[in-house]
């Protein structure tokens, strides 16, 4: 974090064959950069600075402008420490988020959040869910139409052999005089 700004740093050693010298370049992290996480990881990604007073700032996010003060308000004051996640929710949409805290100088703290809409979330699984729906109604299409035939196969002899016994009984009787 430098002037109020978000930036990845990236610090790679020059060896030959020991290391003789150190190059490191840093990226802007803004909405811009938030926005190429979005396409890249389908998620929303906000960057959030706690200020000295104790207050949260949003440094970065692929959301809209007028979602951004519900997420900042629903971050709890005591972020997770380095390295953990905490889930988070906020009642603006459907939203599943997950808070982390990044690796930062012990005076400033900036925590990452990754958030989906749980309908995007699910939306592979409704199509599933269609297409087993549909697996289900054949299935039990075919299974009344096995049963129906088996039904018929097995009744068709029984009613034959019960025709010849009824025939066989109506001759064999004696009429009573």
């Amino acid at each position: 974090m430098t002037d109020g700004h978000l930036y990845q740093l990236v610090v790679v050693p020059a060896q030959a064959p020991v290391t003789v010298a150190w190059a490191a370049i840093g990226f802007l992290i803004n909405d811009t950069a938030a926005s190429e996480l979005r396409t890249l990881t389908g998620l929303h990604v906000s960057f959030l600075g706690r200020e000295v007073d104790g207050k949260w700032r949003m440094l970065a996010s692929a959301l809209t402008s007028a979602v951004r003060p519900d997420l900042v308000d629903a971050i709890p004051k005591d972020a997770p420490a380095q390295g953990d996640t905490q889930p988070i929710s906020f009642g603006w949409q459907d939203q599943a988020a997950q808070l982390a805290t990044l690796p930062t100088h012990a005076e400033y703290r900036v925590v990452a959040v990754l958030q989906q809409s749980l309908g995007e979330a699910l939306e592979p699984f409704r199509r599933q869910q269609s297409t087993l729906h549909w697996v289900a109604a054949i299935a039990t299409l075919l299974a009344i139409a096995a049963a129906f035939i088996l039904a018929r196969n097995i009744t068709r002899p029984i009613n034959a052999l019960a025709r010849i016994a009824m025939h066989s009984i109506e001759k064999a009787t004696i009429p009573i005089v």
